[in-house]
């Protein structure tokens, strides 16, 4: 978890995969961002066919402030930019483990998520995820 983007600090915990060119991820991220009874522990699961997260996530991981960029970058308000002047080598590694979590939880698809430990949501199914915080 330490690994993860930490987003809030709410009572419930949901564990995210995402992929940042994911306009389903996206939707998700809207409403969790929108909850303030929620922490988020995100991990980032790029999909082949979305060619430009891979430098998104690394941008992300190269920020200062990594909740502010990822905020950013879900917004969509990095999709016309090129920034791969800014990105470390060690966004790289940290990608990738990323990337190894996500195989190991055998993640296929994004979004993702696991909700207070106990119910998996696959796909941005805002009312189960919703059912799922109420409980």
């Amino acid at each position: 978890m330490e690994k993860a983007i930490k987003v809030g600090s709410g009572k419930n915990t949901i564990v995210e995969f995402t992929d940042p060119d994911c306009p389903y991820c996206r939707t998700a991220s809207s409403f969790l961002g929108q909850r303030k009874d929620v922490t988020r522990y995100i991990f980032f699961f790029p999909l082949p066919m979305h060619e430009d997260a891979e430098n998104k996530i690394k941008y992300i991981f190269c920020a200062a402030d990594r909740v502010k960029a990822y905020e950013d970058v879900m917004e969509g308000k990095l999709d016309d930019q090129k920034y791969e002047k800014f990105l470390r080598p060690e966004a790289a590694e940290l990608l990738e483990l990323h990337k190894q979590i996500g195989q190991k939880m055998r993640i296929s698809g994004t979004p993702f998520f696991i909700i207070n430990g106990k119910k998996s949501v696959a796909g941005a199914n805002i009312p189960e995820i919703e059912e799922a915080l109420e409980k």
